[in-house]
């Protein structure tokens, strides 16, 4: 069952990366209630201890984050395409919530794309080319080619053996028994 659980939390995790994200509330509470799931089963195969309930929380925090930012580069380096895009004009979007953020949109080519700034990239002026790498299918959105690598790659594979570790720890470790 914690299997299915983590399952449940790295697709919950990586899916306001696709082009589905308007539904991110829903992902968020989907994966939040997987995860308290998920510390619960743990903590079920060691009945009179707790701890497997908490560091599996804590585990599953670093996995949605591992997963959201090192599944999104992972999938663009398997199914994405570098393109060269010209800068055609920049939004701004005001929100009574926030501030004023800022978007791209770019000529690709073959497609026109609105691009959104990663943290430590801003939008660029009009007539600018952007290097982004950008998903043949269209299931994901685009990246900066410097968030695409292999060591945000790994971070995928990181989170999911470092959840194969604990899981295996909590059922290999010996119960303690109930002091009287």
């Amino acid at each position: 069952m914690a299997c299915v659980f983590l399952a449940a939390i790295v697709v919950g995790s990586f899916l306001p990366t696709t082009a589905a994200s308007e539904l991110l509330i829903v992902f968020i509470l989907a994966t939040v209630a997987c995860l308290i799931g998920y510390g619960a089963t743990l903590s079920g195969y060691r009945r009179p201890e707790r701890w497997p309930m908490f560091a599996g929380l804590a585990i599953g925090v670093v996995t949605v984050f591992a997963v959201n930012i090192g599944g999104h580069s992972l999938w663009l380096t398997a199914l994405g395409e570098s393109k060269q895009c010209k800068v055609i004009s920049i939004d701004s979007h005001s929100s009574s919530r926030g501030a004023t953020q800022w978007s791209n949109e770019l000529d690709c080519g073959d497609r026109t794309l609105t691009y959104w700034p990663s943290l430590g990239y801003s939008v660029e002026d009009v007539g600018h080319e952007v290097d982004v790498v950008v998903d043949k299918a269209g299931f994901v959105r685009e990246l900066e080619q410097g968030k695409v690598n292999l060591g945000l790659d790994l971070l995928f594979l990181f989170a999911l053996l470092m959840n194969a570790a604990f899981a295996f720890c909590v059922a290999w470790l010996p119960v303690r028994e109930p002091q009287e």
